[in-house]
C-alpha cells in the first residue's frame, strides 16, 4: 500500500507533463499487487462480477448498469472482461474510494464503457483498453440522471485523467477523457467515430446507440490542460481537444506536439478540431485530416515553427493574429509551407477590448500549390510584407474585412507602400454582407459589385466585358458565364430571388465595345480590341479616394487609337459609371472617330422564360432631354420579375452632346455590337419612345470626328441595372449630391480625426498592372455654408490640427486660408487671425474633386 501513496504522490504533478515519464518508468517497472477491481457493487442494473486468477469477468443483463468500487485498478497481467447485451449498452464504474485507478492491463468489452474517478486515472504504458465505446473521467453522473439518458458530468475535482497506453474503440463509437487536466501520451483509436479530450468542469453528452452524436462543454475550469504528445487516430472520423466553454474567459491551453490523424474514408469527411475558448492553442506537430477539416482556435494561437498540416481546409481562429517571422503567431515560412497541403483561412473574432480581430502580415507568404489563403478580419487587415501565390490553375488569395458589420463599418485594409499581393486570383470584399462593396480577379477576369450591381471583365478573350469565371463571394447564375448582372437582394428588389437580367450563354459577349477611325482613305475598326501584339493593360485601382472600387482597361486599336475605358463603383450605386478617353498615338490626325458599347440582354434559356427583352428609346437629348437613355426590360410575367411585378431593366444614360442611342430590329446589329455603321444607321433613325420586343441588343455611340495627333477626347455614360421606374432612378441616383455627400463626411472624419486614408493595392500578374496616381479630395474651406455644396461645420483648432498633421509636405506654419463671409467674427490683423478672446471661429468643409496627384 505504500507503493500505491508514493504513487498518488507522484501523480498529483503529472499535469506539468514531464514528469509522466518518471511515473511511466516506475509501473513498467513493477506490477502493482492485488490490482484487480474490488469492493463492486451494482447500484442500478443487474450485473455479476466473478474472478478467476488474475480475470475479473462482469456480466451485464440489463443494457444499463452502475457498478460502485473501491478500487478499480488493473495490473499489466490482469484482465477485466464486460459481457455485454449489446454495442449500445452502457456499464458505468464509479470508483468511491480515494485512490486513483491505475490501468496497466487489458479492460475487453463489446459495448461500452464508462469509468468516473473524481481521485483521477492513469492509463500506463501497458494498458490496452478495447470496447464499443470508452470514457474516462474525473467529473461525476448520479444513477437516475445515467438512467434517465441526462449524461450531464459535473464536479469540481482538479485531478487529471492520463492515458500512456492503448485505448481503442470499436467502429462509429468514441472515446472521451474528461477532466481538469487531460493528457495523451499513448495511443487512441478509432474508425468513423469520434475522439474528445476535454479540460472542464461540466460536460454534456449525446448518444445514439454507442456512436456520440455530440459533446458540449457547459462550463470549464481555470487553468485547464489538454494535451497530446502521443498519437490519435480517427480514420473518417472527428477528434476534439477542448478547453472551456465557448464564451468563456478562463485561461485554458490546449497543446500538440504529437499527431492527431482523421484522414477522410468512405464517405466520411475527417476533421481535427483544437478548441482553446478563452486560452491559448499550441499548435505543433502533425495533423493530418487529409480530404477533411482542420481547426485551431484561441484568444491566442500560436502555432509551432516544425507545425505540418495536411487537409482540405485549416482554419486558424484566433482573436488578433501576426504573421512574423519572430515574436509573432506563425511564421511566413511556415504558413506558406502549409500552403501546400492545405486551403487556409485566418479568421479573427471579436475580443473583450472591442477593437480587437486585426490580422497583420508582417513576413513574405509564399506558395505554389493551387490552394487559397482567406484573410477574414473581424476588424483590419495590415499588408507590411508581400503575399505571392504561383498557382496558375486554381486557388488565390482571399481579403474579407470588417467582417463586425454588414458593410464594413471604419474597418480598413492597408498595404504598406512597396509591398505587394501577387496571384492569378484576387477576391476582396468589405463587410459581412456578400453583396457588399467587392472585387475579384480570377484567371485573369475582372470582377466589381456592390449591393445593386457587378461586372466581369475579361481580357484574355480580347478585352470582352463577362468573363469566364464565376469566383466565390461573387454572383453567377448556375455556374454559367456573367457579364453584369443585378443583385436582387437590396431595397426591395425582390429579396431571395434571382433578377440578374444578363447572363449569357457560353461564347457570348454580354456587353462589348467597338471602334473606328479614317486614316489616309482607308477605314479601321476594331470589335473587343485587346488582341495579342495590341498590349492590353488591365489595371484595379481597389479602393479609391472617393470610396469607390475601380478598374481600368487600356487598349489600342492598330497601335493608333488608344482607348482607356474606366469602371467605377459605390457601394449605394445602382450604375457603374463609364469614363472613356480616346488618344490619337499615332503619327498622323485621324477622322470619323466613333466609339461604341453595346449590351445583348438575354433573359437566358437556361433558367427558363422567354429569352427576348423590350427595348425602348427613353429619352434624347434631340427631343430637348438632358441625356440620351436606352433601355432593355424583361417582358411581363417572365422569370425576373420581383416580388412587386416590376420588371428587370438594364439601360444606357449618357448627357454627351455627341452621343446617341438605340436598338436592335431583329437584326442582331447590337446584339453583336461589331457593325459601327449599321449600329449609326440604327440609332439615326430612331427617335424617343420608339421600342420593340425582340432578342436583340442595345447601344451608346459616340461620335468623336477629329482626332489630331496627341489629341485626346473624354466622355462619360452610366450603365443601370435596375427594378425601379427610369425617371426615378435617374433623379435620385445621378440628380441628387448624395455621393458628393459622402465624400464631405469623410474629408470631414478625416480632419477631425486625424486619421489617413491608405488606398489597397494590389499588384496582379501578367499585364494587369498597378495604377501610380489616385484622384484626391481638394478641402475648401468657407465661413458660411453654401446653398449648393455639401458643408460641414468645423473648428479652427480642427482645421490646423489636421493641416499640422495631415500633410505630405512640410510647412513653415499653419495657415488656414478662409475666404470671410459678410458676418464672420474673425478680424484680420496684419495679414493673420485673430479672434475674440475665448470665441472659436467656426467653418464650413466643402470637397470638391481635383485631378491626379
Amino acid at each position: 500500500m505504500q507503493r500505491l501513496i508514493d504513487y498518488k504522490s507522484r501523480f498529483r504533478i503529472l499535469k506539468g507533463g514531464k514528469i509522466s515519464l518518471v511515473v511511466s518508468s516506475l509501473l513498467t517497472a513493477s506490477t502493482l499487487l492485488n490490482a484487480a477491481p474490488t469492493g463492486g457493487v451494482v447500484a442500478s442494473g443487474s450485473a455479476n462480477i466473478s474472478t478467476s486468477g488474475n480475470t475479473t469477468n462482469i456480466t451485464q443483463h440489463t443494457n444499463k448498469v452502475t457498478i460502485n468500487w473501491n478500487k478499480f485498478n488493473i495490473a499489466s497481467n490482469e484482465t477485466v472482461n464486460f459481457k455485454q447485451p449489446n454495442s449500445s449498452s452502457i456499464a458505468l464504474n464509479r470508483v468511491v474510494g480515494n485512490e486513483k485507478s491505475i490501468i496497466n492491463g487489458a479492460l475487453n468489452a463489446n459495448g461500452q464503457v464508462w469509468l468516473l474517478n473524481s481521485n483521477g486515472i492513469l492509463f500506463g504504458k501497458s494498458a490496452r483498453i478495447n470496447t464499443a465505446g470508452f470514457l474516462g473521467t474525473t467529473k461525476q453522473l448520479s444513477d437516475s440522471d445515467f438512467n434517465a439518458g441526462n449524461y450531464n458530468f459535473k464536479g469540481d475535482s482538479q485531478e487529471s485523467v492520463i492515458n500512456l497506453g492503448e485505448i481503442q474503440s470499436a467502429d462509429n463509437s468514441y472515446v472521451a477523457l474528461l477532466a481538469k487536466n487531460v493528457e495523451n501520451d499513448g495511443t487512441i483509436k478509432v474508425v468513423k467515430g469520434k475522439v474528445h479530450l476535454v479540460g472542464a468542469d461540466d460536460v454534456s453528452i449525446n448518444l445514439n446507440g454507442n456512436s456520440l452524436v455530440n459533446l458540449k462543454v457547459n462550463k470549464g475550469v481555470l487553468d485547464s490542460l489538454v494535451k497530446n504528445s502521443g498519437a490519435i487516430y480517427a480514420k473518417g472520423g472527428e477528434i476534439y481537444l477542448t478547453t472551456n466553454a465557448v464564451n468563456e474567459l478562463l485561461k485554458g491551453v490546449v497543446n500538440n506536439t504529437g499527431i492527431l490523424e482523421a484522414n477522410s474514408f468512405e464517405d466520411f469527411k475527417g476533421k481535427v478540431e483544437l478548441f482553446a475558448h478563452g486560452g491559448e492553442a499550441q499548435v505543433g506537430g502533425i495533423i493530418n485530416a487529409a480530404d477533411g477539416f482542420v481547426e485551431t482556435s484561441g484568444k491566442n494561437v500560436k502555432i509551432d515553427n516544425n507545425f505540418k498540416v495536411s487537409a482540405n481546409k485549416w482554419l486558424i481562429d484566433p482573436v488578433d493574429f501576426v504573421i512574423a517571422a519572430t515574436g509573432g503567431d506563425i511564421t511566413g515560412a511556415t504558413l506558406s509551407s502549409n500552403l501546400e497541403s492545405a486551403d487556409v483561412e485566418i479568421q479573427s473574432t471579436n475580443g473583450s477590448s472591442g477593437t480587437d480581430g486585426n490580422i497583420y502580415v508582417n513576413d513574405i507568404i509564399s506558395w505554389t500549390a493551387n490552394n487559397t489563403l482567406t484573410l477574414n478580419a473581424l476588424n483590419n487587415i495590415e499588408i507590411n510584407e508581400d503575399i505571392i501565390h504561383n498557382g496558375t490553375s486554381a486557388g488565390g488569395i482571399i481579403f474579407l474585412y470588417g467582417q463586425s458589420e454588414e458593410y464594413g463599418g471604419s474597418s480598413s485594409f492597408n498595404v504598406l507602400s512597396g509591398k505587394s499581393v501577387i496571384a492569378d486570383s484576387i477576391q476582396w470584399r468589405k463587410g459581412n454582407k456578400q453583396n457588399a462593396l467587392r472585387y475579384a480577379i480570377v484567371n485573369n477576369d475582372i470582377f466589381l459589385g456592390n449591393q445593386y450591381i457587378e461586372i466581369g471583365i475579361n481580357y484574355a478573350e480580347g478585352g470582352k466585358l463577362g468573363s469566364n469565371t464565376k469566383p466565390s463571394l461573387f454572383y453567377g447564375r448556375q455556374g454559367v458565364n456573367s457579364g453584369i448582372g443585378m443583385i436582387g437582394d437590396a431595397d426591395g428588389f425582390g429579396e431571395g430571388q434571382d433578377l440578374r437580367i444578363d447572363y449569357f450563354l457560353p461564347g457570348t459577349p454580354a456587353e462589348s465595345f467597338a471602334a473606328k477611325y479614317d486614316e489616309s482613305g482607308s477605314t479601321t475598326t476594331g470589335h473587343n480590341y485587346a488582341l495579342t501584339g495590341n498590349n492590353a493593360i488591365y489595371e484595379l485601382f481597389g479602393i479609391n479616394n472617393d470610396g469607390k472600387i475601380e478598374a481600368k482597361v487600356t487598349t489600342t486599336l492598330n497601335n493608333t487609337l488608344k482607348t482607356e475605358q474606366t469602371f467605377t463603383l459605390g457601394s449605394n450605386d445602382a450604375f457603374f459609371n463609364n469614363d472613356i478617353v480616346l488618344s490619337n498615338v499615332g503619327s498622323s490626325n485621324i477622322d470619323n472617330v466613333v466609339f461604341t458599347r453595346s449590351f445583348d440582354p438575354d433573359n437566358t434559356s437556361d433558367i427558363g422564360g422567354n429569352t427576348s427583352t423590350k427595348q425602348v428609346i427613353n429619352r434624347t437629348i434631340a427631343s430637348g432631354d438632358s441625356e440620351n437613355i436606352v433601355s432593355a426590360s424583361s417582358l411581363e410575367n417572365g422569370p425576373y420579375e420581383n416580388l412587386t411585378g416590376k420588371k428587370a431593366q438594364i439601360f444606357y444614360s449618357t448627357s454627351d452632346s455627341k452621343s446617341k442611342v438605340g436598338f436592335d430590329e431583329g437584326t442582331g446589329v447590337f446584339f453583336n455590337g461589331s457593325n459601327i455603321d449599321g449600329m449609326l444607321s440604327l440609332a439615326n433613325n430612331q427617335s424617343k419612345g420608339d421600342s420593340i420586343t425582340e432578342d436583340g441588343g442595345i447601344g451608346v455611340i459616340f461620335e468623336i470626328g477629329t482626332l489630331n495627333v496627341s489629341e485626346t477626347s473624354s466622355f462619360n455614360y452610366k450603365t443601370y441595372l435596375s427594378m425601379g421606374l427610369i425617371d426615378d432612378i435617374v433623379k435620385t441616383k445621378v440628380e441628387t449630391p448624395k455621393v458628393e455627400t459622402n465624400d464631405v463626411e469623410k474629408v470631414v472624419a478625416a480632419i477631425t480625426q486625424k486619421q489617413n486614408t491608405i488606398v489597397p493595392i494590389q499588384n496582379i500578374k501578367n499585364n494587369i498592372t498597378i495604377p501610380t496616381e489616385f484622384k484626391r479630395t481638394e478641402v475648401n474651406v468657407i465661413s458660411t455654408p453654401s446653398n449648393d455644396t455639401p458643408t460641414k461645420l468645423v473648428s479652427l483648432s480642427s482645421l490646423k490640427q489636421s493641416k499640422s498633421t495631415g500633410d505630405s509636405t512640410p510647412t513653415t506654419n499653419n495657415d488656414v486660408i478662409v475666404p470671410l463671409g459678410q458676418n464672420s467674427i474673425i478680424n484680420l490683423v496684419n495679414g493673420g487671425v485673430n479672434l475674440p478672446s475665448g470665441v472659436e471661429q467656426q467653418f464650413f468643409v466643402a470637397s470638391q474633386e481635383k485631378g491626379n496627384n
